[in-house]
């Protein structure tokens, strides 16, 4: 019962996600102007978003490796959590649909990891997949542009123009044969406390 009361709880929420989701599709053309910035704890978000990961990776067959454990604090950003959860979880499904292909003697890895410096932290999806060739990967960002049989074209667009709108950025690392990382940057929250 317990387990059914929290499986339940998580498909409410994702459900109203879903929902901000398909706002967001729809102001596609017209951001929020009023978008309201707060400090976000992305180890928070992180764990908070582990299960949809985990969950996403058992149904493809990927092997998930979530690093994001710090014995020092870890810096606030400045985001907005709706937002931030919308894109980590496009970009993580983008990266698994591209290893779940792989051979099982080798098998799909995404492995997804938090950093940081003075001036940013971020959040790094890593995986083994077939990578994206340097002709793509200055436009993969674009509306509508999309290498899937399905896709849209509009998720990494829209996770491009999220990430913009708190500062931060995307950015690829990718070679042909060998995976790709997808960077996730925002900046670091300078109402963060640092107590020497």
């Amino acid at each position: 019962e317990d387990r059914r009361q929290e499986l339940l709880g998580k498909i409410s929420t994702e459900l109203e996600r879903m929902n901000n989701i398909l706002t967001d599709f729809l102001n596609l053309s017209k951001p929020k102007d009023n978008l309201v910035l707060e400090q976000v704890d992305l180890e928070r978000v992180i764990e908070e978003m582990e299960f949809i990961f985990k969950s996403e990776a058992f149904l493809h067959n990927v092997k998930l490796k979530i690093n994001y454990s710090f014995s020092e604090g870890f810096p606030k950003v400045m985001g907005e959590i709706t937002g931030l959860k919308q894109v980590f979880l496009n970009i993580a499904k983008n990266a698994i649909e591209a290893v779940s292909d792989k051979d099982a003697s080798e098998g799909g890895r995404l492995e997804i990891s938090l950093h940081y410096d003075y001036s940013y932290a971020w959040v790094s999806f890593e995986d083994n997949g077939p990578g994206i060739s340097p002709e793509y990967l200055s436009i993969i960002q674009r509306p509508f542009f999309t290498t899937k049989k399905k896709g849209t074209g509009l998720g990494l667009s829209i996770s491009t123009s999220i990430i913009k709108r708190m500062g931060g950025e995307l950015r690829f690392h990718s070679e042909p044969g060998r995976g790709t990382a997808v960077h996730v940057l925002l900046p670091v929250s300078t109402q963060n406390d640092k107590k020497e």
